[in-house]
């Protein structure tokens, strides 16, 4: 009677636990990346009446008699199962499709290190100093391009102008001013083409009467193709076959080349491929992402909105040596007028979970969030704040980045939603009610029966 009265307490205690894991899972219905967890109860040991026995030919083997003594509460397991994407069209909020998890730290102000946390919730903002934090300030974790005012355009050279293509000239190839009426470019001609009369060369043989052209033929091909002059006189042409593209006839002047003055450098943010490390230095080697530069304070020329002094390109000046040249004058200007934080609009992140940023009317990388595998993700101790942390059960962190070692992809402008299945767990509520109610019914039988007891005394 008392081993009753006993499992009717513990199935009172472990229901109750199993309710308040279920009213945790249907409260986090709509939290972002939240994990549904379940409870598993188990037997406690059971009190051996009498041990088994086996068959002993004159006598038949039996059975043992056990007497359980209620349950007890086996593991609280997180199901990370995968969920849905919730489009929110919002440019800091992002989502792991598939395995891993985002890492976010923050200083612990008593001890001064960093501590480091998980988290599959990417509901993320830019705070006042334009680094990529959690809705409760901690800092999203990556690798970061160091960002540097540099030469972003060594502009060009000037074009000069050239002249007018003369009647005399014809896409490369020459007129000879000696010719009869139209005179007839030397260059290359291919067996077929029609000469008109008019335009045969000096020193040409005399056409048959009344011909009104000479066809070229394979008999005087070469002696129109630039050979040396034959028999014939014909003049050997002097350009090459690839200066001579078509045959239009007659002759005409090309377009003038228009003058086009130089284009001046451009100036402005370019990334390294140098990280940038936090202080105290993160021992896996990774930054906060920070969408804010420093950028060189330029004197301007309110008129053509250059910086004033910038050096001129030098004649026969290559693009490498002019851009040496500009570099080392912004990094003067940084020692004489310092530099200003800017801003950097147009934050977005890519599938590898590349941060890039819109600099000067381009798409800038910045950084490259950085992602944690664990080789048992259920054995990560929840932290709050939607958190976890590494225990020993979770095994050891895997520094990687999306498309990695196991890793999803990062989709940005949305969240990962929760995977509570609400059917399931009103379910799991009206089961678990039942389990307390019949057991709230053995303590109250089995008070009834003590009592009884009592009053048999009596």
């Amino acid at each position: 009677m008392m081993r009753s009265l006993f499992s009717g307490i513990s199935g009172l205690r472990n229901h109750q636990t199993r309710m308040d894991v279920i009213g945790n899972n249907i409260a986090n219905v709509n939290t972002a990346g939240y994990k549904t967890a379940r409870v598993i109860f188990q037997d406690i040991f059971s009190q051996n009446i009498s041990a088994g026995m086996a068959n002993q030919g004159e006598i038949g083997g039996t059975n043992p008699m056990q007497v359980g003594l209620g349950i007890r509460l086996s593991t609280v397991d997180i199901i990370h199962s995968r969920s849905a994407f919730q489009r929110t069209d919002r440019e800091t909020d992002m989502m792991i499709n598939g395995d891993g998890f985002f890492i976010v730290g923050q200083m612990n102000p008593e001890t001064g290190q960093w501590e480091t946390f998980y988290t599959r919730a990417g509901n993320f903002d830019l705070d006042n100093e334009g680094y990529l934090v959690t809705s409760q300030g901690f800092y999203v974790m990556g690798r970061t391009h160091e960002l540097t005012m540099g030469v972003v355009n060594a502009g060009n050279e000037e074009i000069v102008r050239r002249d007018m293509i003369r009647a005399n000239q014809f896409r490369g190839a020459t007129f000879d001013d000696d010719l009869l009426a139209n005179p007839l470019p030397i260059g290359i001609f291919r067996v077929g083409d029609v000469i008109p009369i008019g335009t045969i060369m000096v020193g040409d043989p005399t056409p048959a009467p009344n011909a009104a052209a000479i066809t070229i033929t394979e008999a005087n091909i070469d002696d129109y193709n630039g050979r040396p002059a034959g028999p014939g006189g014909v003049p050997a042409a002097v350009q090459p076959p690839a200066l001579v593209a078509d045959r239009a006839w007659p002759p005409q002047a090309l377009s003038a080349v228009p003058f086009t003055p130089a284009r001046p450098p451009s100036f402005g943010l370019v990334s390294s491929d140098d990280f940038r490390g936090i202080e105290p230095p993160d021992a896996n080697g990774l930054t906060r992402i920070r969408a804010v530069a420093n950028l060189v304070n330029l004197p301007e020329d309110p008129v053509t909105r250059m910086p004033v002094g910038f050096p001129p390109r030098n004649d026969d000046e290559t693009d490498a040596a002019y851009t040496i040249r500009l570099q080392d004058w912004i990094d003067q200007q940084e020692l004489v007028n310092g530099t200003r934080e800017v801003g950097l609009p147009g934050v977005g992140v890519a599938d590898n979970g590349d941060i890039s940023v819109i600099i000067g009317n381009r798409s800038v990388v910045i950084g490259r969030l950085s992602m944690a595998m664990f080789a048992n993700p259920a054995g990560l101790e929840a932290a709050g704040n939607s958190l976890y942390r590494q225990t020993a059960s979770s095994g050891q962190v895997v520094i990687t980045e999306a498309f990695a070692d196991g890793a999803g992809k990062v989709e940005g402008g949305g969240l990962e939603m929760s995977n509570v299945d609400l059917a399931n767990e009103f379910t799991d509520m009206i089961v678990t009610q039942r389990g307390f109610q019949a057991n709230s019914r053995i303590i109250s039988v089995t008070d009834s029966m003590l009592e009884e007891l009592v009053n048999l005394k009596r």
